[in-house]
């Protein structure tokens, strides 16, 4: 079964909520009438799930190799103690 974009826009207003209510609760309903439409909305869920997913993984490999060169660098000492004295304990 192909999607329409029109189905694909109202899926996608469907999960971010910004869809107004009265719009909400008929596609609620077309969503118990229509399992093609429920299957696709499971679909298109799973994607945002996976696209947060690798968007976090990106997130924690750009943030190590920040981490990486200011505390490995030897040229960054001075930088490297300022930071550190930001989050010593008193």
């Amino acid at each position: 079964m192909r999607t329409s974009l029109n189905e694909l826009r109202e899926m996608e207003g469907f999960l971010s909520g910004t869809m107004k209510p009265g719009e909400t609760l008929l596609f609620r309903a077309r969503l118990l009438l229509n399992p093609g439409l429920r299957r696709n909305v499971s679909l298109l869920r799973r994607c945002h799930a996976v696209i947060r997913w690798y968007g976090r993984k990106e997130l924690k490999e750009k943030i190590q190799s920040v981490h990486n060169r200011v505390f490995t660098d030897p040229s960054r000492t001075t930088y490297r103690s300022s930071i550190e004295q930001l989050f010593h304990k008193r």
